[in-house]
């Protein structure tokens, strides 16, 4: 007996656009009721797009002027150039709010703003006239560049593959420590809960 490939193959890949087909319904009924969804809390979303860009101009800011002091004072230091081609620019943020309270909605906040400043890419850009220059904002919410200005003379120290324009990724990191009497007993009702659940 002879086999045609097509004998053998032709039913399993009509079953397979008949799947298809009803996932893609699936699909399109589950984004219709998420648009809903949506329309329904635009409010609620109009308010956190407030409350998000608040946050991140004020992380935005820190993380600039800590990148440029940094660079300006390590303009010279050849490992930590190396540092910033090879793996980016450490953002080390400290925070001494508990997860007690209205400080929980701060902290929320500024973890949210913290881990966005990881879209952030930095391009330093040279300045003429020993003008300092002021730091430009391209791209969206979701990925920034920053282009950083830095005098002339400076910018000739930089390395060549810097001074080409190539971006610096921003590596943002958040350590908190509660230290009120707040945080303390956050920290006991943590435990006794988790001994609960054990």
């Amino acid at each position: 007996a002879v086999f045609c490939w097509s004998d053998i193959i032709l039913p399993s890949l009509t079953d397979l656009f008949q799947s298809l087909e009803s996932l893609l319904l699936l699909i399109e009924n589950s984004m219709v009721f998420g648009i809903v969804q949506m329309d329904a809390m635009c409010s609620d979303y109009d308010q956190l797009l407030q409350r998000h860009d608040a946050t991140m101009s004020q992380a935005l800011s820190a993380l600039v002027t800590s990148f440029s002091t940094m660079l300006w004072t390590n303009i010279s230091n050849k490992t930590f150039m190396r540092l910033l081609q090879d793996v980016g620019f450490l953002a080390h943020f400290e925070s001494l709010l508990s997860t007690q309270g209205d400080e929980t909605g701060m902290l929320e906040d500024m973890w949210f703003a913290v881990r966005q400043l990881n879209y952030v890419t930095l391009h330093v850009v040279s300045t003429e006239n020993g003008d300092l220059g002021e730091p430009l904002i391209a791209g969206s919410r979701w990925e920034m560049h920053v282009s950083v200005p830095l005098q002339e003379a400076l910018f000739a120290e930089l390395p060549a593959v810097l001074q080409k324009g190539e971006g610096i990724r921003v590596r943002a990191i958040l350590f908190t420590q509660g230290i009120n009497e707040a945080q303390t007993l956050a920290d006991l009702n943590f435990v006794s809960h988790e001994y609960a659940i054990l």
